[in-house]
This record gives C-alpha cells, sequence and structure tokens, in this order.
C-alpha cells in the first residue's frame, strides 16, 4: 500500500468539518485522542492481521481496501494540525480524532466476523467518496451550498466510525450508516448544480468573449483545465490512439518529464547486453546534447561498438580489486545455502569465493548455486577443488550435470535453453510454460504436458532469471547466451552436454513450428472484440515468421507454413495482428516485406520438393481488403485513418499485382447490397464508399471517385457532423480528385478545411496532419506555388523521418516531394540529392525492381538530363525501361511513358 506523505492544504470544508466534530465532543471523550497518528493505525491493521489466518487476511484485504481512505487523511493531516486549532483548549492534534477512530474500529471490529465484511465495504466506499469529493471541493468551494452538503458528508463520517468505535449496534450504527448514505446522495445533486453552474458560466463567457475578451479569463482558464481530460479522452476515442506521435519515442517524452530547472541523472546499466547499443546511446547522446538538465552514465563490459560512440568521453574503468569488497559482502549475504554446520569452514568457504570470483559477482552466485547441492562435508570440497575459474568452464560444468539427468528432464531443458536463449522477445513464465505443452510431433497443445513450475526452476534454475513482479524469464547473464549461441570451445563437454548448445537456425525452425501449432490449435473465434488471447498466443501469431525467416528451409516448417496460410480464417487473423494489433504505423508496408521475404524462404525448398508455382502469396491484397471491411467499427485499435491508410497502401499493390479490377467488382458488389444510409449500416456504407473511392482514384476514374467521396462524406456528415474524422477523410479524398481534375482551388479550399478542423483537435505531428499537410503542399506545387509547398513538403517529411525512420515508404514519399519542390524552382542540383536519396531508399525497402524503384529512377532520369548529363540520364532510364518490361509488361503506363521519354532523348 502506498501512503501519499506529501503536505498539502487543507480544504475549507475538511477543516469545518473537523471543527465541527470537535466541538461535539466532550472534554474527556477528546483526550483520548491525544497523539494518536497514522503509524497507529497502520500497526493496527498488522496486529489485526497477524491475529487471522493467511486466508481471512487475503480476502478482506484490509490494506489495499483502506487505501483511498488512510491517503485522504494522511494527504491533509500535517498541514491541517498547523492550521485548525481544536474546541476546549485540548491539545489534540485534529487529525488524530479521525486516527484514533480508525484504529480503535480495526480493533473492535476485527473480532466481530460477521459485522466485518460489511462493515469493510463501507470504510471502502468512504474512503472512495472522501478522495472523489476533494476534487469536487478544489472546484466549487466557492458554492456555499455544496461547501455545506460536503462539511455535512465528513462530519457523518466521522460520527460513523465513533458510533462504531462504541458498540455494534445494529438499529443505531444502521441508522448513521443510512445518514452517511443519505448525506452522499445530497452532496452528488450539490454536485450536479455547481456543474451546470460552471457550465452556464462558462458559456456565457465564451459567447462574451467576442464582446469583451478579458471577462472573466481566470474562471474560463480554470474551467477550460478542469474539461481537458474529458477532452482529450473523447478526442483519443473518436481519432483513436496512433503509434507515430512523439509520445512514443522515448528522448522526447523523457524531455518532457523532466522539469525546468531540474537535473536528471540517468544510469544506464548492462548496455553490452543489448542486441543494438548503438541505437540507445545515440538516441541519449542527442538528448544531451539538446539540454544540460541530463546527465547519462552508462555501465557494461567495454565492448569495440561501446566505445566507438562513448570512447572519446569521460569513463571510469573499474578493476577487479575494486569490487572484491562488494562480492565478499555479497557472498557472506547469501552464506546460508551453504550445506554445512561449522561456522568456521563456512567462513573458509567464503574466503575462497571471494578470492577466486576475480569481480564476477556471476561466478560468485553461480559457485554458490553449485556448492548448495553437495550432500557431504566430502562432495563439497570436490566442488571447491574442481571449481573451474571463468563463466564459460562454469557453463560448461552445469551442462556436464544437465547431461547426467533423466531423457525426459534432459529433453524439457533443451527446449526451455531454446526458448530463452531465442525468443523474440522476453517470455514470462506463463508463456514459457504455454510453450513447452505445444507438442511438435503430435501437433497439439496439451495442457496436460505442461511441465510443473517448480521443475522447470529446478532443472534450469542457475541458467535463468526471473523478474520479480512480472514474472519475466531471461538467461541468467548476457554472456550465458552468447556461450549458447556462439562459436565455443565444446572439448571439456561431454557428447550429452553439447546437445544442449544451440544451432540458432534449426532452434527458430522448432520455434516457428511451436508458434504455427499454437496459433492455429488457439484461434480466437471472432476478430476485433474483447475476448482477447492469452499472452503466448499473442507471442505466437507475431512471432512465428519471425522464426521461420530466420531458420533454414525446413520441409516440415514449410508444411506447417502452407497449412497455415490455406485456410482463409488463419490467415486473416495473422493479418489482422499485423496491420492492427502490432501497433506499428502504416503497417502493410510490413505485410508486402514479410511476403516478399516467406515467398524467397519457400523458394529455397523448390531443389529438395516440387512445389505448385502459382504459390506465391498474391491472394493476401484480396483477403487484406476483405479484412478491412470486417473489422468492427467499435473496435478500439483500429482508427478510420489507420483503415483508410491500409486500403491506400493496399490499392497500389492490387496496381501491381494486376488485381485492381477484381477488387473494385467485389466492392462494387457489397456496396449494391449494403447501401444504407440512416442505419447502423451506415457505418459499413461509408467504409465501402470511401474505398472504392480510392480504387476508382488509382484506376484514374477520379469524376467517379469524387462521386462516390461526396456521398460518403453526405452520410458522414448527417450522421458523425462535418468535423469528425470519417467526414474529414472525405473532404481530404475529394480535394485530391479535384487536383488530378486540374481543379486546384477547389482542391485547395478542401484540404484547407480538414486542416482547419484537425488542427483543432490534433497535434501538428499527428498521422492525419501530417497527410493532410502534405495533401495541401501538392496542391500549392501544382498551383505554381514552390516555395509554400517546399515548406509543408519538408514539414511532412521531418516528421515522417523522425516517427518512421528515413527508410519507410511513406517517408520516401515525402523525399520525393521535397526534391519535386526543389525541381520546380530549377534548384537542380539539390533536386538531384533528395532522388537519389528517395532511389537508395526505395531500392533498400522495396527492393530494386519495385514499380516505385523503376520509377525513382526515371525522375533521377530528368533531372541528370537538365543538368546536362545526357549520357548518364539516358542509362539510367534504359535501365528503368528494361526492368519495367520484365516487371510490368510493356503495355503498362510506366512503361510506356519511359518509353516515350527515351525516344525523345535518342531524338535530341
Amino acid at each position: 500500500m502506498t501512503i501519499i506523505q506529501t503536505q498539502v492544504l487543507p480544504s475549507t470544508s475538511f477543516q469545518l468539518a473537523l471543527e465541527n466534530y470537535s466541538r461535539s465532543q466532550d472534554k474527556n471523550n477528546v483526550l483520548g485522542f491525544r497523539e494518536c497518528s497514522l503509524q497507529d493505525v497502520l500497526d493496527e491493521i498488522t496486529q489485526v492481521e497477524s491475529l487471522h489466518e493467511e486466508k481471512w487476511v487475503s480476502k478482506y484485504r484490509i490494506r489495499s481496501r483502506l487505501n483511498h481512505l488512510i491517503s485522504f487523511v494522511d494527504r491533509y493531516a500535517k498541514a491541517v494540525d498547523c492550521l485548525v486549532q481544536t474546541a476546549n483548549g485540548s491539545g489534540v492534534n485534529p487529525a488524530a480524532f479521525i486516527w484514533g477512530l480508525l484504529r480503535v474500529f480495526l480493533e473492535t471490529a476485527s473480532s466481530a466476523v460477521k459485522y466485518f465484511a460489511s462493515l469493510m465495504d463501507l470504510l471502502e466506499d468512504l474512503g472512495r467518496a472522501a478522495s472523489l469529493y476533494t476534487q469536487y471541493d478544489n472546484m466549487y468551494s466557492h458554492h456555499p451550498r455544496f461547501q455545506n452538503a460536503l462539511v455535512n458528508v465528513y462530519v457523518d463520517i466521522m460520527l460513523v466510525l465513533q458510533k462504531a468505535r462504541k458498540m455494534f449496534s445494529k438499529s443505531n450504527f444502521r441508522d448513521d450508516i443510512v445518514l452517511v448514505k443519505r448525506q452522499l446522495s445530497s452532496l452528488e445533486q450539490k454536485t450536479t448544480l455547481a456543474h451546470r453552474s460552471e457550465a452556464h458560466i462558462l458559456a456565457l463567457a465564451t459567447k462574451q468573449a467576442v464582446i469583451v475578451p478579458e471577462t472573466d479569463s481566470n474562471l474560463v482558464e480554470k474551467v477550460t483545465r478542469w474539461l481537458a481530460p474529458i477532452d482529450c479522452y473523447h478526442r483519443s476515442t473518436t481519432f483513436g490512439r496512433q503509434s507515430i506521435t512523439n509520445d512514443d519515442s522515448p528522448g522526447d517524452l523523457l524531455l518532457e518529464l523532466v522539469p525546468e530547472n531540474a537535473q536528471l541523472i540517468l544510469i544506464i546499466d548492462g548496455i553490452d547486453e543489448l542486441d543494438n547499443p548503438e541505437e540507445l546511446i545515440r538516441v541519449l547522446d542527442g538528448l544531451v546534447l539538446q539540454t544540460t538538465r541530463i546527465q547519462i552514465a552508462f555501465l557494461g563490459r567495454e565492448l569495440p561498438q561501446f566505445k566507438q560512440h562513448v570512447g572519446s568521453k569521460p569513463h571510469i574503468r573499474i578493476s577487479t580489486d575494486a569490487s572484491q569488497h562488494d562480492i565478499a559482502s555479497y557472498v557472506a549475504r547469501n552464506s546460508g545455502i551453504i550445506p554445512v554446520d561449522d561456522d568456521h569452514l563456512r567462513q573458509e568457504i567464503v574466503k575462497e569465493i571471494t578470492s577466486r570470483a576475480e569481480g564476477m559477482f556471476l561466478w560468485a552466485h553461480l559457485v554458490l548455486e553449485d556448492i548448495s547441492t553437495s550432500t557431504s562435508i566430502t562432495s563439497l570440497k570436490d566442488t571447491m577443488r574442481h571449481c573451474p575459474a571463468g563463466l564459460d568452464a562454469i557453463y560448461a560444468r552445469f551442462l556436464d550435470k544437465l547431461a547426467s539427468q533423466t531423457r525426459h528432464r534432459r529433453t524439457l531443458a533443451s527446449d526451455i535453453l531454446n526458448w530463452i536463449c531465442c525468443a523474440a522477445r522476453p517470455l514470462t513464465l506463463n508463456d514459457l510454460e504455454a510453450a513447452l505443452s505445444t507438442s511438435v510431433t503430435k501437433g497439439i497443445v496439451d495442457d496436460d504436458d505442461k511441465p510443473f513450475r517448480r521443475t522447470i526452476l529446478d532443472i534450469c534454475g542457475p541458467f535463468i532469471a526471473i523478474s520479480p513482479g512480472s514474472n519475466l524469464i531471461r538467461p541468467v547473464h548476457h554472456s550465458f547466451r552468447e556461450y549458447m549461441l556462439g562459436p565455443r570451445m565444446t572439448m571439456s563437454l561431454n557428447d550429452e552436454a553439447k546437445k544442449f548448445l544451440i544451432v540458432q537456425r534449426q532452434a527458430h525452425a522448432q520455434l516457428a513450428i511451436r508458434c504455427l501449432i499454437y496459433s492455429q490449435l488457439r484461434l480466437p473465434s471472432e476478430l476485433g472484440r474483447n475476448d482477447e488471447p492469452g499472452s503466448f498466443y499473442r507471442y505466437a501469431i507475431n512471432t512465428w515468421c519471425h522464426h521461420a525467416l530466420s531458420s533454414d528451409y525446413d520441409e516440415a516448417l514449410e508444411q506447417r507454413i502452407l497449412n497455415f496460410l490455406s485456410i482463409d480464417k488463419q490467415r486473416q487473423t495473422w493479418l489482422y495482428w499485423i496491420l492492427f494489433k502490432s501497433h506499428e504505423p502504416f503497417p502493410f508496408a510490413k505485410v508486402i516485406w514479410l511476403q516478399k521475404f516467406l515467398a524467397e524462404w519457400l523458394a529455397n525448398g523448390k531443389e529438395t520438393k516440387p512445389r505448385d508455382p502459382e504459390w506465391s502469396g498474391k491472394d493476401w491484397s484480396i483477403n487484406t481488403l476483405s479484412l478491412i471491411l470486417d473489422v468492427p467499427d467499435d473496435t478500439f485499435e483500429v482508427t478510420y485513418f489507420g483503415k483508410m491508410m491500409v486500403i491506400r497502401d493496399l490499392a497500389r499493390r492490387l496496381n501491381h499485382t494486376k488485381q485492381l479490377s477484381a477488387a473494385v467488382d467485389l466492392l462494387e458488389k457489397l456496396q449494391s447490397t449494403e447501401k444504407d444510409y440512416q442505419t447502423e449500416g451506415a457505418i459499413k456504407t461509408m467504409l465501402l464508399l470511401n474505398s472504392l473511392g480510392i480504387l476508382y482514384d488509382k484506376q484514374g476514374r477520379f469524376d467517379l471517385a469524387i462521386h462516390t467521396h461526396r456521398e460518403a462524406l453526405a452520410i458522414q456528415t448527417f450522421h458523425l457532423g462535418e468535423s469528425h474524422p470519417k467526414s474529414l477523410w472525405s473532404l481530404n479524398e475529394m480535394g485530391r480528385m479535384y487536383r488530378h481534375l486540374g481543379l486546384l482551388e477547389e482542391s485547395e479550399k478542401m484540404h484547407s478545411r480538414a486542416l482547419e478542423h484537425l488542427s483543432i483537435a490534433l497535434p501538428d505531428d499527428h498521422p492525419e496532419m501530417i497527410w493532410t499537410i502534405n495533401t495541401l503542399a501538392t496542391t500549392l506545387r501544382k498551383m505554381r506555388r514552390p516555395e509554400e509547398a517546399l515548406k509543408l513538403h519538408m514539414k511532412a517529411y521531418e516528421a515522417r523521418a523522425r516517427s518512421l525512420g528515413d527508410l519507410h515508404v511513406h517517408t520516401l514519399w515525402s523525399t520525393g516531394d521535397v526534391a519535386k519542390c526543389y525541381r520546380d524552382q530549377n534548384l537542380a542540383h539539390d533536386a538531384l540529392e533528395w532522388y537519389h536519396k528517395a532511389y537508395n531508399g526505395r531500392s533498400r525497402t522495396l527492393g530494386p525492381e519495385h514499380p516505385d524503384t523503376l520509377w525513382s529512377m526515371n525522375d533521377l532520369g530528368n533531372v541528370l538530363q537538365e543538368l546536362g548529363r545526357s549520357t548518364e540520364a539516358y542509362d539510367t532510364q534504359t535501365r528503368a525501361l528494361e526492368a519495367q518490361k520484365r516487371v510490368l509488361g510493356v503495355d503498362h503506363e510506366h512503361t510506356m511513358w519511359t518509353m516515350k521519354r527515351l525516344s525523345a532523348s535518342v531524338m535530341n
């Protein structure tokens, strides 16, 4: 239980209540409370718990249930004692009244078992009410009727405690409980009246602000601050919580949390255990450059990549001797596990372990664990005599011990080591138990085969560390993982012990199979609902592909993958988790990436096994389209903007794979049956119309796209209002269509209206803001206003680069947009730099023969031609044309454009 110790000025209502209560008591009764304090109450709780069985304590949860009430009183106690003078000159601290009543209540009530449950319910309710009405007191203390009601509540709470202190008489005590509830009900009514009064004042102030801007400005500011959380909640449920904001940047978040003029020292331990320490060092190093308020200390082994980044900065090298005293203290403190009765012998063992540890805490810890299993003085001395030096030798010794276990325990140990060393993220004990209950040979998940937790700890205890509270299980040290996975000297290991060493790519294949089996057999009944699957299901569905791509080709794994992906519901569930549950910005790029690399992984097995050459996952795009339409609209993680951005990325993919017409036919067929403007079906109709508009746009049918988006906007405005994000999406899309048709002024109006509404509700770096800024900038560029366009495109680029990284496809779009602005201003050298950046990024992200990459080559050729570098321009566009013929075909619009461009170059 956490008790708030901060001294805070008491509310007037609480002060008046204490004064009223103290006046109602006679002098002898008042003196009975002298010096009673918070500690007395906590001691009484401990005493009550000690007198009862653990089951009784667990049932009534005295500490946690009294937390609100005790925190409320303690928050004001010290300040009240200073400010309030008690009646009768008793010298009793005012807060002692409540502490005394509460202590005696616990003392007597705990023995009256038949009343205790209901009385604890009462105290819990009183505590919650007191904490809640403290907030109301701050807001409405200037309302006399509200304050009188609150004073009555506080006084009656103390009277209830007093009556409980004397006796638990059913009739009288119940009357007091009823009175408190009546006072609380009255207070609810007064709160409502006060709230309406404040709202009325705010409305008047808002209306009068045009005439007299400064009128009641303090009141408006106060109420606005009070309403801010409600506004934030409304905005988050309307626009959704995006994962592409500064809040997701640890560095930016840390800067916001550090108060002005405060100094913060960050100590980062275990930096050497990170797979990618360079990224963390880079981010934190950037923080130090931004402010003098933060200082950072890194602790870890002196690795080359670590020295590269921080080697020039001040550092301290801790010698082996410097840690000997700490190791001695650690070993002495834990020497109780040494199974000897002779204290002199125990001290000798402690000294020997300390002297041989050579500064390694882990070595000392593992040796203690080893000798704790000794069966006699002789075996203990033998263990110490043959105890190897260095961690690798200690690890080898433990593996040798594992090799002497039974066959079943050796198999279980091998599975455990594979999971803790190769898992994509640390697993909890529950995750590990679920993973181990999945049988590769039987292809089932058998809960009865789940190993006992004590067995897991007994077999692999020395190798694993479990985080308190979270139950996350990790290797005991990063060096153990390196030993199990990396090149090592195995001469000292016997043949059975060598089997525990992990061949990483083989281990990943086994983990992928287990994840696929679990994902298939624990499939949720319905997408997007609240029947959230277990933690290991979330791991399995999200990471089976990671494990598969980290393995060598395996025929058994291939069969599992094909079986999993061949069933619509399983494939759609997996796609749903990637698109909407991974909380990644613009996740369809990941779907394309996984599809590409899975196809390559499967192709590696063609030489060993015949396969259907048609399988390439090409139907994923249509599946994804159907999936988005089926996700319930009230699924919080899936925002409308998120859905539409996936549809937009999907449309590009459908166009590249020649499936666009099939997708349009599917949506038109659905639209003909789902057309509903007046009922709940209107939500589905909006989604269908906006999706169709995007596909019509990709087909170049701009008039039809405008008509479709206008139809969606009419429904959205009628049901949701013009400032709703669904309505604003349609506005933006209509703006884009007007731009395609050359109606640039109409386009600017649409984007500007959308941006005006979004600016009220969203921060500048919100993805929907960035999208709208970018579309407006494109219109401005078409209107021959490149300077204005460049500022907006650069703003969009910087926000996307910060949130998504330089190589994300959306960042690369903005990169190309910046290049076009420079080119429009005849700044060809700047344009060339940004076109190169876009081309190189797309080559790495999408591949050298992706249609967007090939189009970037055309852009490069154009600007090279303008710079007079005709040979380079011709060679670049020739390579683009050859690839476009292979990838897109001779009749594709991109191929035909490049052919015309090259013909013109030859003629020139």
